[in-house]
C-alpha cells in the first residue's frame, strides 16, 4: 500500500492481528498509541488512556475490514479511532447533561 517505513510499520501491526502473533497486540501499541493519544486529546475525551484501550480493541476485533477498505493502515486508523472518539464523546456529553 506505501513504501514508508511509518507505513510498513503500521500494515506489519495489522497484519498481525490477521495471524494471530502472540506480539499483534504490543506491536500495534507501539505502532499507534501516539496517533491514538493524540485524537484522543483533540477529541477532548476525558479518560484518554481508556479511549485508546478501547480503540485498540476495536483495531482487534475488526482488523479484517481494514484490507478490504483499500486504505493504508495509517487512515483505516485513524478512522476506526474517531469512529470511536465519537461514540465517547457523546456518550460524554449525555453523562453531562
Amino acid at each position: 500500500m506505501n513504501s514508508s517505513p511509518q507505513a510498513a510499520a503500521a500494515e506489519a501491526a495489522l497484519q498481525g492481528f490477521g495471524r494471530e502473533e502472540p506480539q499483534a497486540l504490543q506491536t500495534c501499541c507501539q505502532v499507534f498509541a501516539p496517533l491514538l493519544f493524540a485524537l484522543a486529546q483533540h477529541a477532548q475525551v476525558v479518560d484518554q488512556e481508556a479511549a485508546v484501550e478501547a480503540i485498540v480493541r476495536d483495531l482487534e476485533t475488526h482488523h479484517l475490514s481494514w484490507p478490504r477498505s483499500s486504505l493504508s493502515a495509517r487512515v483505516w486508523v485513524t478512522g476506526m479511532a474517531q469512529r470511536r472518539l465519537r461514540l465517547l464523546s457523546s456518550q460524554q456529553s449525555s453523562v453531562a447533561a
